[in-house]
């Protein structure tokens, strides 16, 4: 193939792929309808709500499906970030004991 042909090839490529961008004479950007007023999102007080009780690590249990359950799982099994970053937290839960444990009386 010709260096010539090559260079033209792109050309009316990129002349072709740039007409797309291209907005007609007649385009009138459209004006956003904005509200008259806003709702408050949150409580009567301005702060949104706390949860009393912890939130279940394993919440998706609450949806009563085997499969679900079992995919989620198989998910956390085969999740290799998640396994290296739970053997780093034992790692550094270790250090943790050992450092606490050289303060304590021999």
């Amino acid at each position: 193939m010709k260096p010539g042909f090559l260079v033209c090839a792109v050309a009316c490529y990129s002349a072709l792929a740039l007409s797309g961008c291209v907005l007609g004479p007649d385009f009138q950007a459209p004006v956003p309808q904005l509200a008259e007023r806003w709702a408050p999102v949150a409580s009567e007080q301005g702060h949104s709500r706390t949860v009393e009780s912890a939130v279940d690590p394993r919440w998706w249990d609450s949806f009563g499906d085997a499969q679900l359950s079992a995919l989620v799982q198989e998910a956390q099994q085969s999740n290799f970030d998640v396994q290296l970053a739970a053997s780093r937290l034992e790692q550094s839960r270790a250090i943790r004991r050992q450092i606490a444990a050289d303060s304590l009386p021999a």
